[in-house]
């Protein structure tokens, strides 16, 4: 009797399939040793290749297009890191002072 494996089979979207590629063109690696990193199949890596230069002109994008990609998107999670920064900063100042206000509780209406 066979064993199956019962692993399900997971979907990449379009964003993720695009920085895999990236990384493959940036790092000059070999498509067998990005694809062990990702645990996928070098064969899955080589059909992502593949589909995104010939079958879907909406994917066709350039080496060039794809590190531009991810650029853009670094910078957009800088900027949101920061901003989630600063509203930290903002939340932590808010709780001392409501912390302030609860020891101090003198009211200037009351005087």
């Amino acid at each position: 009797m066979k064993s199956r494996n019962t692993s399900k089979r997971r979907q990449f979207s379009k964003e993720q399939k695009c920085a895999i590629l990236a990384e493959y063109f940036e790092r000059k690696s070999s498509m067998v040793s990005i694809a062990r990193e990702h645990g996928i199949h070098a064969v899955t890596l080589a059909n992502w290749k593949r589909e995104m230069s010939d079958k879907d002109p909406k994917m066709n994008h350039s080496k060039a297009d794809l590190i531009a990609e991810v650029e853009k998107q670094k910078e957009e999670n800088k900027r949101l890191k920061k901003i989630v920064g600063d509203l930290s900063l903002d939340k932590e100042i808010l709780q001392e002072a409501i912390e302030i206000f609860k020891k101090n509780p003198k009211n200037p209406k009351s005087r």
